[in-house]
């Protein structure tokens, strides 16, 4: 994706990523407790925290933000992506 286009995206969601980003460094990190504390705070659809949360989410720093591990019956529990790139260990 072009620099220019990704840039504009992230603009037009950086409202919902700086609360998911909050939500996580909270300890509100599963999937179901993020899409509904932030589709409150933002006043925006559950579906729409979960297509930014599902668009940020990768190993990659520099197109994601936050990563991910499943852990007993299938919860999603996120994680801020460290400097490196490299999710944090289990914890």
């Amino acid at each position: 994706m072009a620099p220019i286009k990704r840039t504009a995206e992230l603009e037009a969601d950086l409202a919902v990523v700086d609360e998911i980003t909050s939500c996580i460094r909270a300890g509100a990190n599963q999937r179901m407790a993020i899409k509904k504390a932030v589709a409150t705070r933002c006043r925006v659809s559950h579906q729409s925290v979960l297509a930014v949360l599902d668009k940020y989410s990768g190993v990659d720093p520099t197109a994601h933000r936050w990563t991910y591990t499943v852990r007993e019956r299938g919860a999603k529990v996120y994680h801020l992506l460290a400097s490196g790139g490299t999710p944090p260990g289990p914890g």
